[in-house]
């Protein structure tokens, strides 16, 4: 089965290539340059070009749901549904915090996956590792004030993931901190959790299928705040 993976959560967008199991390409993406889905056409063909397959040959479309950057998760989401549609392949929708967590390091059993919220937030979820080594989330995703946040930690507690970008000496001043290495997810990690992941059952659910936000952007609060006030002011 040849599955290709899709990330662009972060500012740093991936595709890869997974073929029975095995990872057989990965290609990094300043997320500059991809600033629509279709400019990820010509940079997957040539992925498959260079290894020997082709388009038609994709089984399953792996693609990071967030959270995440709004625009970067359009463009993946775009991306993976256009090639769902057009190839009639399987579409899995995989947990962005799940693939920072699966980056960790062999000696850790359970962390804290974070990604930006903006605004002195971050999106937060805890994860722990199974018996087979696959990590799974122990609890509800949350959008914690940072500074709030550091304080609930213990010293023992292990935190990963781009969040650390911005409030990675915050952070580590109250716990350890993964190194740089760990913190971004990547479309090889995507794929292969999409592999054991059930796939959409119908074209319906594929068509609704959005990203995983939590909240508005901060265009889309501000417009509402804007035009909320307006007609409050015309009553």
């Amino acid at each position: 089965m040849l599955t290709i993976g899709i990330e662009t959560s972060t500012n740093v967008a991936s595709i890869a290539l997974m073929v029975e199991g095995a990872m057989r390409a990965e290609m990094t993406l300043a997320r500059e340059n991809v600033r629509h889905a279709q400019m990820l056409v010509p940079e997957l063909r040539q992925l498959l070009q260079t290894h020997g397959y082709s388009l038609k040959a994709c089984e399953r479309v792996a693609v990071s749901m967030g959270p995440g950057s709004f625009t970067g998760l359009r463009i993946g989401l775009v991306f993976a549904k256009t090639l769902a549609y057009i190839t009639k392949c399987q579409l899995v929708p995989v947990d962005t915090l799940q693939a920072i967590a699966a980056n960790a390091p062999a000696d850790v059993d359970s962390m804290f996956a974070v990604v930006d919220a903006q605004r002195g937030d971050l999106y937060v979820a805890p994860f722990s590792r199974r018996d087979n080594g696959e990590w799974r989330r122990t609890g509800d995703v949350r959008i914690v004030a940072v500074k709030n946040w550091v304080t609930e930690l213990a010293l023992d507690d292990v935190v990963s993931g781009p969040g650390l970008h911005r409030y990675q000496e915050l952070i580590a001043a109250a716990c350890r901190v993964l190194p740089e290495e760990a913190w971004i997810p990547t479309a090889g990690t995507v794929a292969r959790l999409g592999s054991t992941l059930t796939p959409l059952e119908s074209f319906e659910d594929l068509a609704a299928l959005e990203p995983f936000y939590l909240r508005k952007s901060a265009a889309e609060e501000n417009w509402a705040l804007k035009h909320g006030a307006s007609k409050h002011g015309e009553e």
